[in-house]
Parts: C-alpha cells; sequence; structure tokens
C-alpha cells in the first residue's frame, strides 16, 4: 500500500498547485521602476469600475502573497467615465507610471487630461493586446463584460 493521505491534504495540495501554477502560467511578472520603492516585481490585474463601468488596471507584487501584496492603481475612476479601452492614469500618486507605460507598451497617451479637485490625469488608450499578454483571464473577463453590456460610455 502506498502513502496514507486524507481527502483534505490531497485537496490542500491541488489547490496550492493551481494557485501557483495560474500565478506562473497565466500572470506574466513585469518590473515596475519606483522612485520610493526601487525596483518592484509586480503582475497587472484589469477588470472594470462599478461605477461607470471604465477599464480599471491596477498592479499587484510578485508573487501575491496575502492582502499586502496591492501595489498600487494605475488607472482612476473619474465622474463621465472614458471611451473603451481608454482610461485616466495617475501620475500623481504612482510615480513612475508612465516610463512603466512606454517600456511594456500597455499604453499610449491622448491629447486630453481631466481635473479632479487639484489633480490632471491624461487620458490613456490602452492596448488591449498587450494586457492580454500579461493577465489573458482578467482581459477576457473584462471583454465579456463590456460585451454583454456595451459599456464603454
Amino acid at each position: 500500500m502506498g502513502p496514507k493521505y486524507c481527502k483534505y491534504q490531497i485537496l490542500e495540495r491541488s489547490w496550492r498547485y493551481q494557485n501557483i501554477r495560474h500565478i506562473k502560467i497565466l500572470k506574466k511578472k513585469l518590473i515596475y521602476k519606483s522612485k520610493t520603492c526601487g525596483n518592484v516585481p509586480v503582475t497587472i490585474s484589469v477588470n472594470r469600475y462599478a461605477k461607470n463601468k471604465g477599464l480599471s488596471v491596477e498592479l499587484y507584487k510578485y508573487p501575491y502573497k496575502n492582502d499586502d501584496s496591492y501595489f498600487g492603481s494605475i488607472t482612476v475612476n473619474l465622474p463621465g467615465g472614458a471611451p473603451k479601452h481608454c482610461a485616466y492614469v495617475d501620475t500623481n500618486k504612482m510615480s513612475g507610471v508612465l516610463p512603466f507605460l512606454k517600456e511594456y507598451r500597455l499604453a499610449a497617451p491622448l491629447p486630453i487630461v481631466a481635473e479632479s479637485g487639484f489633480c490632471t490625469y491624461p487620458l490613456f488608450v490602452f492596448n488591449i493586446e498587450k494586457l492580454r499578454e500579461y493577465a489573458p483571464e482578467d482581459v477576457a473577463t473584462y471583454e465579456s463584460y463590456m460585451h454583454n453590456d456595451g459599456s464603454g460610455v
């Protein structure tokens, strides 16, 4: 007879394998160069905002370990929203976001800015194919939302 395993141990190992496999295969690592934190390995999360249904792009530290892994949000949700595949970029709180977007060819600036409070946010059009390369499941979910309800202001 082989080793005896409780069915919960087998499920635990299976779940752990699937999570590790998900991170290694589906979420590619990028390097975010921050003035305050140095070079930080991150992954991209793509979603949509509940209000305005606009594109939301966030960064998480790699590898994802717990709730402390949140690194920051590249985009902001402003009243009025943004066109499909576009979002306003938070250049105020995310030092190094513009070189990051350019280096990985994730987005290109448009000649439009919006103001909220004392901050100005430039509008960017995001390269969905590049986002899909780094977060395929997230982009598929985002696109299914966009297709189903036709949002994208």
